[in-house]
Order: C-alpha cells, then structure tokens, then sequence
C-alpha cells in the first residue's frame, strides 16, 4: 500500500509521457523502493534519501521554485552537524559542537536559529537531523524552555500586544 501511494504521488509529480514514465519518476519509485524496504541498511537509505533530496530540488526548478524553496541543494553547503552510519546495530550517530548546546534538541534550536539569522536554507544534513529532532518531541522529549517567550493571554501581552479596529 506504500508503494502503491508513493507511485501514485511520483506520477502526479513527473506524470507520463505516451504511456512512458519520465527518467525522473523511474529513479524517484527506485529510491522510494529503498527507503521503505524495512531490510535496507540504514547507510542505504541515508544514501537514497540524499539522492531524492537532490532530485527533489531539481523537480522544485522545474515549476520555478529555485528561488524560495525550504531545501539548500547546494552540496558544499556546510551543516553544524555530523553524521555517521554504524552497524550492529544499524544506527545513525549525529555530533555537534558543544557551543551548540548540550543536547541535540538545544543544538537543533541553536542550529535552526542561527539558520533564520543568516537567512539560509538547511541542507541534506540538518534537513535529516531536524526531522529527528520531530521525531523526539514527537515520541514526548523535552526542550530547554529556559529562555522561552511566551505569547502571554489576550489582553495583557507586553510586546505582542494586538490593535483592534479604529
């Protein structure tokens, strides 16, 4: 059933020509192939990710969205994070600078912000580790609130204080 709706998406996105898949849209059902196969090693399919990200940003031009997209597909751009496949167990290892934090949560708020700040893209690397991050807070980790901003309650908000109509 995965299969059958990653196909039918990858149809959508590069649809046939005369009955014949495009080039782009074989390639995208071989890597979707082996991201979902649960016996392919993790090395595998960190790999296959990386090629679908890149084929990602060129079907991104293709409509005209080179400019504003959410990806930097820019292979030399560097990424604060590191990552390592190991076997037995199959496992991903991510190492950070410690100036990034202690916690790979904190260093993904670190790394995000300082990314908002010099208004760049995340590449491959931190677009994986952020997605890990989700991951985490999805299966209940906690993130340092420590320095937090709350929104406050209507009425009473200091800086974020709305103005109704005249």
């Amino acid at each position: 059933m995965v299969t059958e709706t990653f196909n039918k998406l990858i149809d959508d996105i590069w649809p046939s020509k005369d009955g014949v898949r495009s080039k782009e849209a074989i390639r995208a059902s071989e890597l979707a192939a082996i991201i979902i196969t649960p016996a392919t090693p993790l090395q595998e399919v960190v790999g296959a990710l990386g090629k679908a990200f890149e084929l990602f940003g060129k079907s991104i031009a293709r409509f005209g969205g080179s400019n504003y997209t959410s990806f930097n597909t820019d292979g030399d751009a560097p990424s604060a994070f590191t990552l390592t496949t190991k076997h037995n167990p199959d496992r991903l290892v991510i190492e950070w600078p410690q100036s990034l934090g202690g916690t790979l949560l904190t260093a993904i708020q670190n790394a995000a912000q300082k990314l908002r700040d010099n208004e760049t893209d995340p590449n491959f690397v931190d677009y994986l580790v952020f997605h890990v991050g989700y991951e985490l807070l999805r299966s209940g980790a906690n993130v340092d609130q420590k320095d937090a901003r709350w929104l406050g309650t209507s009425g009473f908000r200091r800086d974020t204080q709305t103005v109704g109509p005249p």
